[in-house]
Parts: structure tokens; sequence; C-alpha cells
């Protein structure tokens, strides 16, 4: 297996930069519940606050960070805990975002303002008009946003194949984004509410689709004002879809992220590289639509890191004049899969009965149980060499990356 080449260091403000996506990390796995594995996440509520080590290895990395921006002293003030509970995390995230937010301000001149506006709103007789028993899950998301978490929110945003109706019953997933405000933040106690209320709202994303393999995209309003657009490009507004009925405007102070988009296409080819070198295809229809759908996000991810930033629709045709056919052929692959993939509306005695139920969770347990084979014709459609195929890929993009781009990572 290839090694990947190129050393990027770390400058001054790119520390900085480091200690805002570790913190956003924590915010969003605590917000999701942090649980480390399948078993944790079936014992919720019971096992919540029993998770902590996920957390820790978090504040680990965060207190390192901050030793090299030279806040020792309120580091130490912070991490005073010997054990954390629930209440304690919260409290540490908020008091880590008041540290993060007067850094923050020196580097507001290295920065560009951008006024984004989300046009589109939702309506809920356009989706009953399309499907109605399928976007059911989608209705009662709105209905349940706006009546528990609106208060402490700036927005929440469909987007992704849901949002322009463009979608594959039973592929698509559930894409949602959040903007949460920093009053919520600020207080621990309303940061402890508001993550209840939001892990009980993922059983709507579930019953969408039980094989969905992540939570609602979060971030705060803190991030808005020295801005990264790896965590949201700006340009997907245009194609989202608003859950709220008033039309504000968002102001983002954007920064450069030109190397942690090259690090996001890195990872992902250590993640291919990983499947080959270990000889481990995926073992149920769970993981490979998560293989599958990493494929069909690397053209964005490789434009991404190029500079270029556009809606994952309109990345394929832009990125395959780079790459052979033979090298793009895993791609063609991939989505001949996705526009055969069939839907069936599994269990929904099931699903009837969690939807009241305090783990949302537990929505998924009978397909990851009874419905997880992969199908034949899937393996009909890719190639024996579909693993090393994909792998391929990602590195021949990550190597074009590094020749393209290297004057501006210092390569």
């Amino acid at each position: 297996m290839q090694k990947l080449k190129g050393k990027i260091e770390l400058l001054p403000q790119q520390v900085f930069n480091e200690f805002q996506i570790k913190l956003h990390n924590l915010l969003c796995s605590f917000l999701s519940g942090g649980y480390p594995n399948r078993i944790v996440r079936l014992l919720y509520p019971i096992s919540d606050g029993n998770n902590i080590e996920i957390f820790q290895k978090y504040f680990k990395d965060i207190q390192r960070i901050l030793f090299q921006l030279g806040e020792d002293e309120k580091c130490q003030n912070i991490f005073s805990y010997t054990r954390y509970n629930l209440k304690d995390i919260a409290f540490i995230i908020s008091e880590l975002y008041e540290i993060y937010d007067k850094i923050a301000q020196k580097y507001q001149n290295f920065t560009i303002r951008k006024v984004i506006r989300c046009k589109n709103r939702f309506h809920p007789k356009i989706y009953k008009n399309k499907d109605a028993i399928y976007f059911e899950p989608v209705i009662l998301l709105w209905k349940y946003i706006n009546r528990y978490l609106k208060d402490s929110l700036l927005g929440f945003f469909l987007h992704g194949s849901v949002s322009t109706l463009d979608f594959i019953k039973g592929y698509s997933d559930l894409d949602t984004l959040l903007i949460l405000k920093k009053e919520v933040i600020k207080n621990h106690k309303k940061l402890l509410v508001f993550r209840k209320q939001l892990i009980n709202s993922l059983r709507y994303l579930f019953l969408f689709d039980p094989f969905q393999h992540h939570e609602h995209f979060i971030y705060s309003e803190y991030e808005m004002f020295y801005y990264p657009q790896m965590l949201f490009p700006l340009i997907l507004f245009e194609y989202s879809t608003s859950l709220f009925e008033t039309d504000k405007e968002l102001f983002f102070n954007e920064r450069d992220c030109d190397i942690e988009c090259l690090k996001i296409l890195e990872n992902r080819v250590r993640y291919f590289s990983g499947q080959v070198e270990r000889n481990c295809p995926p073992k149920n229809l769970y993981d490979m639509k998560f293989f599958l759908s990493t494929i069909m996000l690397m053209p964005t991810l490789y434009l991404q890191a190029n500079g270029c930033l556009v809606y994952k629709k309109y990345s394929f045709e832009m990125a395959k004049k780079d790459f052979t056919d033979e090298t793009w052929d895993i791609v063609e692959q991939v989505s001949k899969i996705r526009e055969g993939w069939s839907y069936r509306n599994t269990f929904p005695n099931w699903k009837k009965i969690c939807r009241f139920y305090p783990n949302p969770y537990f929505i998924k347990m009978p397909d990851l149980k009874l419905n997880n084979k992969i199908p034949i014709w899937i393996y009909d459609i890719l190639r024996k060499s579909y693993q090393k195929d994909a792998y391929t890929l990602a590195y021949e993009m990550y190597q074009k990356t590094l020749v393209r781009r290297s004057p501006i990572y210092g390569l």
C-alpha cells in the first residue's frame, strides 16, 4: 500500500483553528449523546452520563492545545474535576466557548464577511403530495423542532436530496443542519435541557432511514464569527430548506480552511486504505451503505480540497474530467446502485410503538438485526476489486490535490 506524502506544519493561528474544531466536535458529540458503541446507545437513557470516556479524550486534546495558546491557568481551573458527570461536561463546554470567543476576536481581520439567506421554506403539503407515508417522519420533525427547539436555534435546515426532492427512496437519508444560539451554550443548564430534547428528535431521522449513519449536523453561533466552510459550505444554503417560517439573514465571517479540507480528504484515503489492508469488506447492509456513501462524497471533498465549494449533485461532472475512465468507474458503479435501490416500509408497527419510547435508537433495531443482509444484486454491479478501486480513486484525488495546491499548503 502506498504511503501518503506531504507533511503539514501548523502555524500559530492554525493552533487556534485546531482548538475550534476540537471544541466543535466536543459539542456535537455531547449533544448527540456521545455514545461510544451500540450497546451504550441501546441502554439510553439509563446509560446516559456513564459514558464519559469519549469526552475525556476530547478534554485531553483541548488541554494540550490550550497550553499551546498560553491559557494554562484557565485550563487548570476548568479541568480541575477528578470525575465528570453530564452537568460537569456541560459546564466545561460553556467555559471553553468563553475562552474560544475571546481568542477568536483576535483573528477577525483574517475573515471575510458574508451574508446568507435561505429562501426555501418547508411546506408540509409539498411533501404530503409527493408521498405522505414516506415523508411522515420529516413532517413530524418539522412539528417537533418548532414546538421544542425553535427558541434555542438561529436556524434549522433540511439539506441534501430531501430538500431538493431528487431523493432515492430507501437510499437517501435525512440530512439536517442546526445552528445553536450562544445564549444556550453560555448557560450549561439550558444546554443540558436542549441536549435531551435534541436526542429525542433523532427518532424522526431513524424513522425516515433506519440505516442512517449520522445524527444532526450542528454548529453554534460562535463558529459563525470565525467560520470554516468545511463545517457546512455556505453555497449549500441555496439548496437547503428552512424549517422555520421567518426568513432571517445569517452573518458569517469566513476564515481560511484549506489545510482542514486537505485533512478531511486524507482521512478518507486512510479509511479506504484500511479497508484494503485489513481485507475487511462491509459485513452488512449498514456498513455497505456507509462505504458507498463515502465514495459518493469523494468528488465533493476533492473539489473542496482544491478550493472549489460546490453542491454535491454537481460535483461528479466537475471532478470526473481529472481522472481516467478506469479510475472513475467505481463512482459509476455506486451511482448505478443508488439509482436501483429499492424501498420497503419495514416493521411499521414497531416504528409506531417506538415513536413514544425514550430511546430513539430502538427504532433501528429490527432493521439492523433482521433486514441487514447485503443484497446479491449489489455485488452484481460492483467489481470484485471494488475496495481497491475506491482506494485508488481516493489516493489519486489526494495526490493530485497535493501537486496542484502544494504552494498553498506550504509543501
